[in-house]
């Protein structure tokens, strides 16, 4: 059996073949609308009245339809490839066609061997020409599994992913490509998509190519006659639109090419405990549930935020700023010593309501602006006064909507330039939902608890300035170290959310076993409805209903988990390793851990002191 070589160079790019060579994908825009219309129309015109759930074109017995839809293809994607790619030959364009209907669906796989993958990689370019959702047949795929075990495919060769094909969809991440966005992958990449449930067909164009000196390798495995081995046929480079048994007699040893002679295969199985290792805890995916449809009205910036976790807007003028820096004053005429405050905190709810619908009503233009499809659902001032206790530690928001079906966004503003000595925000790329899906609580623990500093090191600051907004997953790990500059930092933080998402919040009894957790209804403005704030979030809820209970804890991870999960997390989003620790305000030589500092009633002692002076 071979072992994986150093991934030959295909991109010009060096972050997106660095991009390529970690997640085994890369997502490009592709095609442009003219190139897309005349795709649509090359389809109409070619594709047989018999097609039905999923159907490539080198599945039909029309050669003429395979080659026209070949060449065809190619040229229409000549402009993009020669824009991104270098050292390739483009081997065989096709169409792969979604008809509605359960039978649409293609199962877990990996595309069949078709180089010799010790020297070479075979490479799809795969682009819808219309969008993607879960309804029509969204692509999932399982990021890094090209670099798992190395393997020889086919049809008649068992799949390394066979003993786990419903679990390990549960670790795959949907791609939600626009039409014209294509998906480079490796074809050994871990992939599935469901079946187009839709009322209208999928289309999707994908482009086999691969390096100037590879050449066709095809795997057949006689599982009758020759155990531990499979048979390698060399094939030409016609072989893509020429091979007849793609639509039928596909399981027969193939009838055109030259036998290499048998090569050893061992037949490796993932078990659920490697994916495990690799990629952390089984958490079942919510069957037959969309995710989240897009909120932001660009394309890019959608694209930005679903891989990164966040995005930089420029969000406020300079008008807008100055009326919400004279608002907080003009309410804000007493502040306390130190300490990171937010009005959230305070038990007067008309301050709170007021203060939330003027942020509303200022952001509501820049809301209009970029997002589509939401519900705003209130804003609070957070402010830094200077001093060495205005940190905010390490942490993610609460989950306030259910995350498989919607999302919520923090958008967070400063009304000052961001820089390092006024305590910036820092967050950690790509460890947003779906990354790692937990539940979030002030009752519950955080899955990094214990290893703070192996996500703190990691962490990217954003200088921002006045009136630029960061846009946040609610789930994605962000901190912000104290302010050091002798001046107020002053902020807002405001909600968004999926249009007329339910609201929840959750609760855990943290004198119980911890495998549980209680979820209630939520109203839009329960976020400053809380009357003591520090008591009540740590309290159950009294809340519109009880949701009832559902099996949870929170999962918590070895320390060498973690490092790969967050290295995974980062570089997903398309950044570098920073490796820089991130000194904690609580960090002074032979003092308690970080964690023996920060228990939840000493966060509750240390805030009433910083608020009130007392404990």
């Amino acid at each position: 059996m071979f072992e994986f070589p150093s991934m030959r160079r295909v991109f010009r790019d060096d972050k997106r073949q660095a991009e390529f060579e970690e997640n085994g994908f890369v997502v490009i825009p592709y095609y442009n609308e003219e190139e897309m219309a005349e795709l649509r129309q090359l389809y109409t015109d070619l594709h047989p009245d018999d097609e039905q759930g999923f159907f490539p074109s080198t599945f039909s017995q029309d050669k003429n339809y395979r080659q026209t839809a070949d060449q065809e293809i190619r040229r229409l994607g000549e402009r993009s490839i020669r824009d991104y790619l270098t050292d390739y030959q483009v081997m065989c364009g096709s169409f792969i066609v979604k008809s509605p209907g359960p039978e649409s669906i293609m199962q877990v796989h990996q595309d069949m061997t078709l180089v010799d993958e010790s020297e070479f990689t075979g490479i799809n370019i795969w682009c819808p020409l219309v969008d993607l959702t879960e309804e029509n047949g969204v692509l999932y795929v399982l990021k890094g599994s090209h670099r798992l075990i190395p393997t020889y495919r086919g049809s008649t060769i068992p799949g390394v992913y066979d003993d786990v094909q419903e679990e390990i969809i549960d670790f795959m991440e949907p791609l939600y490509l626009k039409a014209g966005e294509a998906v480079i992958f490796d074809q050994s990449i871990i992939h599935y998509s469901p079946p187009n449930v839709s009322d209208d067909i999928r289309i999707v164009t994908n482009t086999y190519f691969t390096h100037q000196e590879a050449r066709f390798r095809t795997a057949y495995f006689d599982k009758d006659n020759h155990q531990g081995v499979v048979e390698i046929f060399e094939q030409d480079n016609r072989f893509m639109t020429d091979f007849e048994q793609f639509g039928q007699n596909i399981y027969n040893r193939p009838k055109i090419g030259k036998s290499l002679g048998l090569f050893p295969y061992e037949f490796p199985k993932l078990s659920l405990a490697d994916l495990e290792t690799k990629y952390g805890p089984h958490q079942p995916r919510v069957k037959g549930k969309s995710g989240p449809p897009p909120i932001f009205r660009d394309p890019e910036i959608q694209q930005q935020f679903d891989r990164q976790g966040f995005v930089t807007l420029p969000f406020l003028s300079a008008e807008q700023v100055a009326e919400l820096d004279r608002y907080f004053d003009e309410t804000h005429p007493v502040l306390p010593e130190s300490g990171f405050v937010s009005d959230s905190y305070s038990g007067d709810f008309e301050l709170k309501k007021k203060a939330s619908d003027k942020i509303v009503e200022v952001f509501s233009s820049s809301y209009q602006r970029f997002f589509q499809n939401y519900t705003p659902f209130g804003g609070s001032f957070l402010y830094k006064i200077p001093s060495a206790d205005s940190d905010l530690v390490l942490h993610q928001d609460w989950t306030i909507v259910d995350e498989s079906k919607h999302i919520a966004l923090n958008v967070w503003v400063p009304l000052c330039d961001i820089h390092a000595e006024n305590g910036p925000l820092m967050v950690l790329p790509g460890s947003h939902y779906p990354s790692f899906p937990v539940m979030r609580a002030p009752t519950l623990p955080f899955f990094f608890t214990g290893n703070e500093e192996v996500v703190m090191k990691e962490l990217v600051p954003l200088h921002v300035k006045a009136g630029e907004a960061v846009v946040l997953n609610q789930s994605l790990i962000h901190y912000s170290p104290p302010n050091r500059s002798g001046r107020i930092r002053k902020a807002i933080t405001a909600g968004v959310k999926t249009k007329d998402a339910p609201m929840i919040f959750a609760y855990q009894d943290m004198e119980g076993d911890r495998t549980s957790i209680e979820l209630f209804a939520a109203d839009d403005d329960f976020l400053i409805r809380f009357d003591n704030f520090f008591e009540n979030v740590f309290q159950r809820p009294k809340m519109k209903q009880s949701l009832g209970m559902r099996a949870y804890a929170v999962p918590q991870l070895e320390r060498s988990h973690l490092e790969r999960l967050v290295r995974d997390m980062l570089l997903g989003a398309g950044f570098s390793l920073q490796n820089e620790p991130v000194v904690l305000a609580t960090e002074i030589s032979d003092a308690p851990s970080f964690w023996e500092v920060y228990t939840i009633p000493n966060i509750l002692r240390e805030i009433r002191f910083r608020l009130f002076g007392s404990s």
